[in-house]
């Protein structure tokens, strides 16, 4: 039964298809889940596809890291409310997985800041990933995001390897901004371009 499930990890199923099993995944009702493993699904393709897998996740109280990284999130933009809406109600977060998505490509400001007070606001957040995702074509969401984590006082670790920044006036001044979170233990920003 799947409400005993403590992990559970979809990394490259195969499953032809995907809104088939995202669809049975929402109506789950895994309560107990604390690790989710989206990784390198194709996540974001569809528009329904961060709908299903938000109404799987905000029942699930105990969720304690999502790994959503080699996707497409943000390709639609309404993935943003949905993961807006994951990070309201699951207080218990602490590791968020966005890694080698569309994160900052096609992002709706309005939408985009639900996102952003999210993270800004969540109370037990510890690691974010973003590795791999470019920020050069909209700077101005990206400054907005990192504003974000400065802001969270509970983040340790912010993962942003192998991001092209395009290092701009405005990215670099994103980045100084980092260091003015007292909370933050790890910055890793390796192979940044």
């Amino acid at each position: 039964m799947i409400q005993n499930v403590k992990k559970i990890s979809f990394f490259k199923n195969g499953i032809t298809k995907k809104e088939t099993y995202l669809k049975a995944f929402s109506k789950s009702r895994a309560k107990n889940l604390e690790e989710i493993n989206f990784e390198e699904e194709e996540i974001g393709f569809k528009e329904y596809d961060m709908k299903y897998i938000s109404k799987g996740i905000i029942t699930n109280f105990n969720l304690q890291l999502l790994n959503l990284q080699d996707n497409s999130i943000g390709k639609n933009k309404t993935d943003f409310l949905y993961l807006a809406d994951i990070l309201k109600e699951n207080k218990n977060l602490k590791e968020l997985y966005l890694g080698g998505n569309r994160l900052f490509e096609n992002s709706n400001l309005e939408k985009f800041d639900s996102f952003c007070i999210e993270i800004e606001s969540h109370k037990n957040l510890k690691k974010i990933n973003i590795d791999g995702n470019s920020l050069i074509n909209n700077v101005f969401d990206y400054c907005k995001f990192v504003e974000s984590i400065e802001r969270n006082e509970t983040l340790e670790v912010f993962d942003c390897n192998d991001c092209d920044f395009g290092l701009s006036d405005f990215s670099i001044y994103a980045i100084s901004n980092l260091l003015k979170n007292g909370n933050l233990r790890i910055i890793s920003l390796a192979s940044i371009r």
